[in-house]
């Protein structure tokens, strides 16, 4: 993952959150998290290297093209041969594989296959290489979220002064 400036790795960080115990108090049970906000102003450095950070995340989490995530399946599939598969079921496979991985970028599938190669036994999966894949990228995809956030325009919110009416009818408009 990108190293992220000194300047944005504080903005993107969760709060701490509240340790939770059994009702005896004897076992630790997990964290209570609170909910991650943006920060409500940042000094324009900060918005400078969010958004080189934003573009550096992108950049990372850029999908593979699909003659790679093929090469890659074939690869992988090839371990696990299957005699005598006609040609058509070979490509319906492809196409599901293709479809289903489209959305990561190239590393996260070579670290799913690599991390399935050592773990499993058995043919790799659509779905458990889809998983691995999601765990790759879940902390790179939460910043550049959490940047996109903090770069997103503030929404406009209407003067305290200023009375919001309800929208009225005329007479005659049915």
């Amino acid at each position: 993952m990108p190293s992220l400036p000194a300047s944005v790795k504080p903005l993107l960080a969760a709060p701490l959150g509240r340790a939770i115990w059994s009702a005896d108090g004897s076992e630790f049970e997990g964290v209570e998290e609170k909910p991650w906000k943006p920060p409500a102003t940042i000094t324009p450095e900060q918005r400078e290297d969010c958004r080189q950070a934003l573009v550096a995340l992108t950049r990372y989490l850029q999908p593979a093209p699909p003659e790679y995530i093929g090469g890659r399946v074939l690869g992988a599939l090839a371990h696990h041969f299957v005699p005598n598969m006609p040609a058509k079921v070979q490509s319906l496979v492809a196409d599901d594989w293709l479809d289903d991985l489209a959305e990561f970028p190239a590393w996260a599938i070579d670290e799913a296959f690599r991390k399935w190669r050592r773990m499993e036994e058995k043919k790799p999966t659509i779905a458990g290489i889809r998983d691995l894949c999601h765990r790759a990228v879940k902390k790179a995809r939460q910043d550049k979220e959490r940047l996109e956030k903090i770069l997103a325009p503030a929404e406009p919110t209407p003067a305290p002064n200023v009375l919001q009416l309800p929208r009225l009818r005329r007479m005659g408009d049915d």
